[in-house]
């Protein structure tokens, strides 16, 4: 009688801890894509070599740009001065590479990519041939 109920115990505990396995599961973090194109981005701070230049007024159509990135690979961009370009975009080993219809490749190295907030740079050659870093943080709208 007394191997019955140690039994009886034994598999209640079992299936007690069995019961609560699946309550541990996290849902999977979604992938590099899904964040980019949940929702749409706005600029939301502007930097060349380091420095702020956010507020300056000839970053004004910079500061205020908008793009939206959908699964399958194209995206919608408009500036702060209603210029919009479109295009495709891939995102490939911390790159994300856009290929406007009307005007050249970018590519720019992805810094921060997580819920609700977007770090990408590039450098630019300026006509003078001077390289300059130019960062950008987006942020959902």
């Amino acid at each position: 009688m007394r191997t019955t109920k140690m039994l009886i115990l034994l598999l209640t505990i079992i299936a007690s801890a069995l019961s609560s396995c699946g309550d541990t599961e996290k849902d999977p973090e979604p992938s590099r894509e899904e964040l980019l194109t949940e929702r749409e981005w706005k600029v939301s701070r502007v930097y060349l070599n380091g420095q702020d230049v956010t507020s300056r007024p000839e970053m004004a159509s910079v500061r205020g740009t908008r793009a939206s990135y959908r699964m399958g690979g194209t995206y919608t961009e408009t500036s702060g001065s209603g210029a919009v370009t479109v295009g495709t975009w891939q995102l490939s080993a911390g790159t994300l590479t856009l290929r406007p219809v009307t005007t050249q490749e970018e590519s720019w190295r992805v810094e921060e990519l997580g819920k609700g907030r977007l770090t990408m740079s590039t450098t630019l050659v300026m006509q003078d041939g001077a390289s300059v870093l130019f960062r950008l943080e987006l942020v959902h709208v």
